[in-house]
């Protein structure tokens, strides 16, 4: 590992203990009620959690209005991580896809953990479809999740979000990074089911 990589994972883990430091200090825990906003804030995902851990609580989804705001969807716990909202013209439904990162319980465990998923599940219209644990998601060799790719390191990858196969109603979750072997790879996921319908399987 170069000079570069040791001062940037170093300043990750120093950000973290402040973080986790101040969670013990206040007696709170990883939960935190949230707010993601879509096309251009017209639509939104409200995650509100019950507990300080764990998925109990509520996750909604809204369309923006004047007055009051439209409820399209809800699911009847916490999603904690990154959400990501698309509209499937085939289906006439929203799909909410949640990409839940990997607990870190301790200062320890940053540097293992950080970047790494616990799950990725697809949602629609108020139903589950399909959700991918740990094991399954870096099965797909998908190990790390990173902001940008710069250095072909194996397992590390990105998210592009949800994308419209050029010429068709049909919309995918699509990734991309390098495998274990470092074999460049583009996965997509049908967001009307979840499976891959390119890529690894």
């Amino acid at each position: 590992m170069n000079k570069v990589k040791v001062i940037f994972w170093f300043v990750v883990y120093i950000a973290f203990l402040g973080n986790t430091n101040a969670s013990k200090i206040s007696g709170k825990g990883e939960n935190r009620a949230a707010v993601q906003s879509f096309f251009e804030g017209q639509y939104y995902i409200r995650s509100i959690p019950s507990e300080n851990y764990g998925s109990a609580g509520t996750t909604t989804v809204y369309k923006v209005q004047n007055d009051n705001d439209v409820t399209l969807n809800g699911y009847p716990f916490y999603m904690r991580g990154q959400l990501f909202l698309g509209w499937s013209p085939l289906k006439g439904q929203w799909c909410v896809i949640h990409l839940e990162p990997m607990r870190i319980e301790n200062n320890k465990e940053v540097l293992t953990k950080i970047g790494r998923s616990s799950k990725l599940a697809f949602y629609m219209g108020g139903q589950k479809l399909i959700s991918y644990s740990n094991s399954d998601i870096e099965s797909f060799g998908l190990n790390r999740r990173v902001n940008e790719i710069t250095n072909k390191r194996h397992g590390d990858y990105t998210v592009n979000g949800i994308k419209q196969i050029p010429g068709t109603n049909n919309y995918v979750f699509e990734v991309e990074g390098y495998d274990a072997s470092g074999s460049y790879f583009v996965l997509k996921f049908d967001i009307t089911t979840g499976k891959v319908i390119e890529g690894k399987q």
